[in-house]
């Protein structure tokens, strides 16, 4: 039988490849430019820190509806380490926050998964995450907040699910699912998804007492504190006016990834999605008629799931036609994951011969639906999308090294629109004229010599993680087996 070590290099080496293909990724396409909201870092942080006026209300601004305090911390903190505004460093680590959010939503799932079943898993996991489907977020030093958010999502949750009201767990997985609000302004749904949790458990018995009814009361409160707060005070931004129909549209879409297109009829976009959330949707069914005890880690499935309901009801209100955009792939990925772990779960279940090939048909209909889904945006978009952010990047460096080399303003006005890594060039030049920030800006674009071994080695050995990686998890597998190769003949004559 596998032991938990084996269990534990399994996973290891799955997130050892992630973190290697990221850093391959960065390595080779990452601009040293700052790009589009970027700027406000130096607005809102580095101009602020530099002429010592920097306050707290300047780290909790609002940036449109976020509330970026988590990515303003972190984008200060690298500052004062390393002396200067470094965008490839800001990729590495929310490369390495994305991959210890990842590792805790493996770890959590796969406790009810055979280790069989867990290597099916991290299978799917090493294909979904080292294409870059997020690769907006991975490329850009600015989406960290989307990486706090899963993690403090994953984990908060995990452990608001199973522990009893007021205990350590559930105090610290509250104080973390409030923080959430400070990732962006979808993490103000963590609290809603753990109450509605909390709720179901109380009406299936699994919760009681007046001190459940007062741990609710006190997430109510603060959820609606942080609601109250985004509603009343978020500056206000565009809406896009579209139709229930697109709405409805935009939701089967988010639902569905990657298998449905937004070329489809709404019809035709129901299926897909009922097809994706199937797994977890039955799990959920079975939990309601025969509801496991409150530790169990179906409950976690059920947050999980009550989560991701939410995040994509939010997306496709705000973004309606616009959920298809890389940046929110990772939320998508999320929900791939749950439900491929939601199925292995279900068929390792002990069920009648006719609901196992039942069971064994709707897999395969699954895993061909998602993974012909996948292949196709992979080759459709991915490698185009890619391709253009990294010639458009090129462009940038040119254009700013050009401007900060000559101050001519002809660098940087009338270009095509991501000629510049800004979408007002006059907004820009002010910025690059300004001595303190020029101070700061990467040397790729100053051509002023820095030393940064640490980061330039990372850069250049992190890939190796790739194959380092994925031996751990083949050797975590051939580990395993219970009979040796040699014994299979014996007890195949036996």
């Amino acid at each position: 039988m596998p032991t938990s070590r084996s269990r534990f290099a399994a996973i290891g080496g799955c997130l050892l490849a992630i973190l290697g293909f990221r850093v391959l990724l960065i390595a080779r396409l990452g601009s040293p430019t700052p790009f589009w909201d970027q700027w406000a870092e130096a607005m809102s942080v580095y101009l602020p820190y530099l002429s010592h006026t920097l306050t707290f209300d300047h780290l909790v601004a609002f940036h449109n509806e976020h509330r970026l305090l988590l990515t303003r911390v972190t984008a200060l903190a690298l500052f004062l380490l390393n002396g200067t505004w470094d965008p490839i460093l800001q990729m590495l680590i929310g490369a390495l926050v994305h991959v210890a959010a990842i590792g805790c939503l493996i770890v959590f799932l796969s406790a009810v998964l055979p280790f069989g079943r867990l290597v099916a898993l991290l299978a799917l996991a090493l294909l979904f995450y080292t294409v870059p489907f997020g690769w907006d977020n991975t490329l850009s030093g600015f989406q960290i907040q989307f990486y706090f958010l899963l993690l403090l999502s994953v984990v908060s949750l995990f452990l608001l699910s199973r522990a009893q009201a007021w205990s350590a767990g559930w105090l610290v997985g509250t104080l973390l699912a409030a923080l959430g609000y400070f990732s962006v302004a979808s993490g103000s749904l963590i609290l809603p998804a753990a109450i509605v949790l909390a709720l179901a458990q109380i009406a299936l018995g699994e919760r009681s007492g007046a001190r459940e009814w007062g741990g609710i009361a006190l997430q109510a409160v603060i959820a609606a504190f942080i609601i109250h707060d985004l509603l009343a005070y978020a500056p206000r931004t565009a809406v896009i006016d579209a139709s229930v129909r697109q709405l409805f549209s935009s939701l089967m879409i988010s639902a569905s990834w990657p298998v449905a297109a937004r070329s489809w009829p709404v019809v035709l976009q129901i299926v897909p999605a009922a097809l994706v959330c199937a797994p977890i949707l039955i799990l959920a069914t079975r939990v309601v008629r025969q509801p496991p005890p409150l530790g169990d880690r179906r409950w976690y499935y059920v947050a999980l799931a009550t989560w991701l309901a939410l995040q994509l009801i939010a997306l496709s209100y705000a973004r309606a036609g616009g959920t298809i955009q890389s940046r929110y792939t990772d939320i998508f990925i999320i929900g791939v994951i749950l439900n491929f772990a939601a199925l292995l779960f279900l068929r390792s279940e002990p069920t009648e011969s006719k609901q196992r090939r039942l069971l064994s048909c709707g897999a395969a209909l699954w895993i061909f639906a998602v993974m012909l889904g996948a292949g196709q945006k992979a080759v459709g978009n991915v490698i185009d999308e890619v391709s253009f952010r990294y010639a458009s990047g090129q462009r940038q460096i040119e254009n700013v090294r050009a401007f900060l080399a000559t101050n001519d303003f002809a660098a940087l006005d009338n270009k095509p629109t991501f000629d510049i890594p800004f979408p007002d060039a006059r907004t820009l030049r002010d910025l690059l004229t300004n001595p303190s920030l020029r101070a700061i800006l990467p040397a790729e674009l100053t051509g002023v010599a820095q030393r940064r071994p640490v980061r330039d080695a990372i850069l250049s050995q992190g890939p190796l993680l790739v194959p380092i990686g994925l031996a751990l998890l083949l050797i975590a597998a051939i580990a395993s087996l219970s009979k040796p190769i040699s014994e299979e003949p014996d007890r195949a004559a036996g």
